[in-house]
């Protein structure tokens, strides 16, 4: 049966693209200085989410979306260790817990509004997420990439590059030897063979010249 609204189809389209990728890894969310004292806006597989940092500098990444009227977080005042919905002030915590509703007697937490959030860790200047089982994120299962915190020996540029596909073709691409050498990738730790050569003929050669 068709979806009964807008959202559900959503649900579906998200959750078909999540099935398509390696979830319990960590992926790079943000370069750490594009965080610093206000909340930062990204759409990481198919999801909008907020990332911030809290008073102990720490960062946290929730849902960028109030679940009572769906209003961009990101848009709105960060107050300590949370982000104030810009719309009705809900407050929500780095755990995505809504910690203050300003609405209430007691202007205490209202945890039937509480919103997804990911697991966070820094390193090597980039904030990583783990969008599979929160249980699973083991910090130390993070490849090694040392020249990233050795500034004094290597240069560093930042940017990023949009790509429409699938980033296990972009990953395809950048790792595909298959693809011919050049001289400048040559070396004796690279396997080489002899080169076969096939010579065209005569008339291929002559009808060539004659559309020059």
């Amino acid at each position: 049966m068709p979806p009964a609204n807008l959202s559900a189809l959503m649900a579906q389209v998200t959750e078909s693209i999540l099935l398509s990728i390696l979830k319990n890894a960590w992926y790079a969310a943000a370069f750490s200085d594009e965080v610093i004292d206000k909340p930062l806006s990204r759409t990481l597989i198919e999801r909008k989410v907020a990332l911030f940092r809290g008073e102990d500098g720490k960062v946290g990444m929730i849902l960028d979306r109030c679940p009572h009227r769906f209003a961009p977080l990101s848009a709105g005042r960060q107050d300590g260790d949370t982000l104030e919905c810009p719309y009705h002030g809900l407050r929500f915590n780095r755990a995505g817990e809504c910690v203050y509703n300003p609405h209430s007697k007691t202007k205490g937490p209202l945890r039937a509004a509480d919103i997804p959030s990911w697991p966070v860790m820094e390193r090597y200047g980039i904030i990583w997420f783990w969008p599979g089982d929160p249980q699973q994120a083991d910090e130390s299962s993070l490849p090694s990439i040392d020249f990233l915190d050795k500034p004094e020996e290597y240069a560093l540029v930042k940017g990023r590059l949009h790509v429409r596909g699938h980033y296990e073709l972009v990953v395809d691409n950048l790792l595909d030897l298959a693809m011919p050498l050049s001289s400048t990738l040559s070396s004796a730790a690279v396997p080489t063979r002899p080169r076969r050569y096939w010579p065209l003929p005569a008339s291929a050669w002559n009808g060539a010249q004659g559309r020059s």
